[in-house]
């Protein structure tokens, strides 16, 4: 699953992926409604300096628009950072640094 990070801050990320990643992470009430309060592991590196530090975050995801047939955008919330993260994050975004990031998800 091919995720291409768009927007990242504190407090939320927002990414594009392909359908399989929307199937995985998606869940569906009875009715076939999409639910959007599934908790989501996102694990990426970034580029620090002259290194790239790795960063896992807790999330659940709060959008969700369809771009066209097989590619969404994609909002999740920040829950938790682990291990250092948010130091990590903030260091990123402190830098200015307009590479771009990409993820995987579980």
């Amino acid at each position: 699953m091919d995720v291409r990070i768009v927007e990242l801050s504190m407090g939320e990320l927002k990414f594009e992926s392909d359908v399989d990643l929307i199937d995985h992470i998606q869940v569906v009430d009875p009715f076939g409604n999409a639910l959007l309060q599934k908790k989501v592991r996102a694990e990426f590196s970034l580029p620090l300096g002259s290194k790239k530090v790795s960063l896992s975050l807790q999330c659940r995801q709060v959008c969700k628009r369809r771009l066209s047939q097989h590619l969404y955008h994609v909002g999740v919330l920040i829950l938790n950072y682990e291990e250092g993260g948010d130091e990590l994050l903030r260091s990123y975004i402190g830098s200015g640094s307009e590479t771009e990031v990409t993820a995987a998800y579980g």
